[in-house]
């Protein structure tokens, strides 16, 4: 609205529709994804530690959840974030990516997911999916 008020209609328009661009750019190539606890055992009811204060883990499981594609722009940063939440969570035995908001995954996704269950099995634990 600003840059229409003080630099014209037409490149007003043209600014907000690069910096829409730019928004959604930001959220395809930097994901958002959360770390997921259980907060009710009947029925089993999961959310994000960081938004709900009453998540449990559960003992050696890990659940992600991305909330995005999993393509060639994010990739790279999906597989390092993974790595460092196992290592932040070194009892891990059983990573489960909850693949609900994966509207799309490419070849290089795929690739990226391959090397983390490889990554998983080498050092013994399990990867499971949800929802893909």
């Amino acid at each position: 609205f600003g840059s229409t008020l003080f630099v014209g209609l037409v490149e007003g328009i043209l600014i907000a529709a690069a910096m829409s661009m730019v928004l959604v750019l930001q959220k395809a190539v930097i994901p958002h994804g959360a770390v997921l606890g259980q907060i009710r055992d009947d029925p089993p009811v999961y959310r994000n530690i960081e938004r709900s204060p009453d998540a449990r883990l559960l003992e050696g499981v890990l659940i992600y959840r991305l909330d995005a594609p999993l393509f060639f722009a994010n990739a790279d940063l999906w597989r390092d974030r993974m790595h460092q939440l196992v290592q932040q969570y070194p009892r891990t035995v059983v990573v489960v990516l909850h693949g609900g908001a994966v509207a799309h995954m490419d070849s290089t996704g795929g690739h990226a997911v391959e090397a983390f269950i490889n990554e998983c099995k080498r050092h013994e634990r399990e990867a499971y999916f949800a929802e893909f």
